[in-house]
């Protein structure tokens, strides 16, 4: 008789196991990534954290690329120089809205200190929603003699004339010719360079440092004319 009422039973068990295998995945996998980056990181010099602390978190959560969500953290803080450039790395996770209407977003964000002040600009890729909000007044800074690099990016600052005396042709030149997408936004000294929904893979690592080094130069060698 017990064995019956646990087969009648059965059908209701299903969905609690099926969550609770995710939700063991999801730590299980977590962890793999933890171990593989912390490896990569210590690979090349670079310090190991397994997580930011609120104030950490908070340091740049004012940046525009992050406003309006919330339940934000920060995992696998990697901290090292190379180039003369000190960088903070980790994978950065919030999310947008709330209930069936909310949206989570992952990326793994590059945190560079500049050593020399840059306008407040934020660059990303040009959607289809950018380009809905300028129809309906949004602020986009365009540049005539370059209509290819403005249809290819959203460019928005708090003081137009610098955001496009910074944005040079050759830097102009540098992210027509990117394959990948990257965001990168600044404020003082402070620039933030990720890739929308990405999560850098530990085999990465390297290479993503090298993408963010070529990103800051081609900015510092701008700023520092």
């Amino acid at each position: 008789m017990l064995h019956i009422n646990i087969l009648s039973f059965s059908p209701f068990l299903i969905p609690l196991v099926i969550v609770a295998i995710i939700i063991w995945l999801a730590f299980y996998f977590e962890k793999k990534r933890r171990e593989a980056l912390s490896n990569a990181a210590v690979g090349i010099g670079f310090f190991f954290e397994p997580k930011g602390d609120q104030s950490f978190v908070s340091s740049f959560t004012r940046f525009t690329s992050f406003h309006g969500g919330h339940s934000y953290r920060a995992r696998n803080v990697m901290r090292g120089r190379r180039g003369g450039i000190g960088f903070t790395i980790f994978d950065f996770k919030y999310t947008v809205g709330y209930g069936k209407h909310s949206r989570t977003y992952n990326h793994t964000i590059a945190l560079v200190k500049l050593g020399v002040l840059a306008p407040t600009f934020y660059l990303t890729k040009e959607s289809f929603l950018h380009k809905l909000g300028e129809a309906f007044g949004s602020k986009d800074i365009d540049f005539e003699a370059n209509p290819a690099f403005s249809d290819k990016y959203f460019l928005r600052g708090t003081d137009e004339a610098a955001v496009k005396k910074l944005f040079s042709s050759s830097v102009m030149s540098f992210f027509e010719t990117m394959e990948l997408k990257f965001t990168v936004e600044a404020e003082g000294d402070t620039l933030v360079v990720f890739r929308p929904g990405k999560k850098v893979k530990p085999a990465d690592l390297n290479s993503f440092i090298q993408q963010v080094s070529s990103i800051v130069n081609v900015f510092r060698k701008e700023l520092e004319k």
